[in-house]
């Protein structure tokens, strides 16, 4: 199976700026290291893409777009020193393959990196409001999937047309059939969704947008997370210096290895074999609590290496984190 993605912030953070990223997903420069791994290299046309099934009965189509490394896609001027300028190129694309959506009754899942409606509210400095305007016009998007945040987020169609409304109200939002989820950190730390607004957020009258899932929940964090870790976490803290040493301290540490132990996916079933010819796509979140409980015999001193041997499956607690309650019917 191929591997396609969409770039992130930290993809910008790289000495080249996103040129590694590039060069690794978009072009054949590290072909072999791909065969190393066992990887099906099939390069990316760019860093935002379309795929789809032309002749075939599939009526699905996933877009991934490219916000960047701030969400500047509608040219907001950040400095003094220098102008970000407007994406119209994929803005103008977007449209265009949505368009070509709506005309042939297929449903799409849009997917970006930096999300505009987080932790239960409107991130205000994240200027992507072109790229919602796009999306809020389509009845063919059915799907909004974002990362960023190091948890778990879904918003049901009805929250995401109220935040259109109070944010975009020009925008057709009653029409809005599109659910909103924020997929998580992508293999990075996990943090709280133990959202609360702040002294200035509650004096200016911001709105909060209730999420209907959230992983973990407060409670689960409570018991995920050491203490120093949640105090800093409470206190925003805990990407600074001071963070990193309670984390380091108390042995809650920020490295892949660890954090591996709490990851999230959606699993994304397209059935075309019903007997009246229609078609169903299901999302379903996968919670992985802890990525060690799901193999079978494993001494807790052993690291996990997935790539050593064929580890056998503990199929009940593989069966607890498929959340078919959570299913999305798109």
């Amino acid at each position: 199976m191929p591997i396609w993605t969409v770039p992130g912030n930290h993809e910008y953070y790289a000495n080249g700026q996103g040129r590694e990223y590039y060069e690794t997903f978009c072009t054949r420069k590290y072909a072999r290291r791909w065969s190393e791994y066992g990887l099906r290299l099939v390069p990316q046309p760019g860093t935002y893409w379309e795929l789809k099934e032309p002749e075939s009965n599939i009526p699905l189509v996933v877009i991934g777009v490219d916000t960047g490394k701030a969400g500047n896609l509608d040219g907001y001027r950040k400095t003094r020193s220098k102008l970000f300028r407007s994406d119209d190129k994929q803005h103008a694309w977007l449209e265009r393959r949505l368009v070509k959506a709506d005309e042939e009754g297929r449903k799409v899942i849009v997917l970006f990196h930096i999300p505009a409606l987080s932790r239960e509210r409107n991130i205000e400095k994240i200027h992507i409001q072109k790229l919602h305007q796009i999306i809020a016009s389509h009845n063919s998007v059915r799907l909004v999937i974002c990362g960023h945040d190091h948890n778990y987020q879904g918003y049901d169609h009805a929250t995401f047309a109220r935040y259109l409304d109070e944010n975009k109200p020009h925008l057709q939002s009653q029409l809005c059939s599109t659910e909103y989820i924020v997929s998580g950190g992508g293999g990075a730390y996990l943090t709280s969704t133990d959202f609360k607004l702040g002294f200035w957020d509650r004096l200016m009258g911001k709105k909060r947008y209730g999420a209907n899932i959230l992983y973990p929940t407060p409670q689960q964090w409570t018991d995920y997370a050491k203490f120093g870790h949640r105090v800093m976490d409470r206190l925003g803290m805990n990407k600074t210096f001071i963070g990193r040493l309670v984390s380091i301290k108390e042995k809650d540490s920020l490295s892949d290895i660890d954090a591996a132990q709490y990851l999230n996916l959606l699993l994304v079933e397209v059935n075309t074999d019903n007997p009246a010819g229609d078609f169903s796509i299901v999302v379903t979140p996968v919670f992985m609590d802890n990525l060690r409980e799901l193999f079978a015999h494993i001494p807790d001193e052993t690291m996990l290496d997935i790539q050593a041997e064929n580890l056998p499956i503990n199929q009940i607690q593989l069966d607890r984190c498929v959340r078919g309650e959570l299913a999305l019917k798109l």
